[in-house]
């Protein structure tokens, strides 16, 4: 939710939801025997788990809503997609692509993608290669080593990097060069440990759906 200018006087207690837990239980023991109705899920992921039992209820007992919330959903996950696309984890996955060009033998050393990452960056804004690492981790990269060097690198996964990159909203199909023969041996490491403005919020507009 953004943050609002609107001042709130008022102190939020338990008696002002008092109401809307008389209406649920109310609610609830109207349909107490009977089951709502049956829907897919209007989104992926955690967020189709949220909306599922909303997308219930407005079928429920305000079914020629349900369009105008499945609206309301497709502007929510192009808003998170954007938000996904400019997220820190995107720039990761974009410092990668630039990078493919020097993957060699299926691994790809974490100083070329921090190298990557960190061009045109201010100094505060670079990350060094163990906090890359890091992130490389977290992202899902299985993690090993140059065998000349022991330098730091990950091992490559083309489907990996696909769903990542499809996740992400960054997918293209692009193509890597082939491995040349001067590459070195590749040491698998065992330590793993390190679209629019909206015009209403989402309270506005489950109110306008539901009422």
């Amino acid at each position: 939710m953004p943050q609002t200018n609107k001042p709130f006087e008022n102190d939020v207690t338990p008696g002002d939801a008092l109401p809307f837990k008389e209406r649920l239980l109310a609610f609830r023991a109207r349909y107490l025997d009977k089951a709502l109705p049956d829907v897919t899920k209007p989104a992926s992921g955690r967020l189709g788990d949220i909306l599922k039992p909303i997308l219930q209820i407005i079928r429920l007992v305000k079914p020629e809503r349900e369009g105008a919330f499945l609206n309301l959903v497709k502007e929510i996950e192009v808003q998170r997609q954007i938000d996904k696309a400019n997220s820190l984890e995107a720039q990761i996955l974009k410092a990668i692509q630039s990078a493919m060009d020097e993957t060699n033998r299926g691994v790809l050393a974490v100083k070329v993608i921090t190298q990557k990452f960190n061009d045109g960056k201010g100094e505060r804004f670079q990350f060094t290669e163990k906090r890359m690492g890091g992130k490389l981790r977290s992202l899902g990269f299985k993690m090993g080593s140059i065998g000349s060097t022991g330098a730091a690198a990950i091992i490559w996964d083309d489907i990996n990097f696909d769903k990542l990159l499809r996740n992400y909203g960054l997918y293209q199909t692009s193509e890597r060069s082939e491995s040349s023969e001067s590459q070195v041996p590749l040491t698998e490491d065992s330590d793993h440990s390190d679209l629019s403005e909206h015009s209403v919020g989402w309270e506005e507009s489950l109110d306008m759906l539901l009422n």
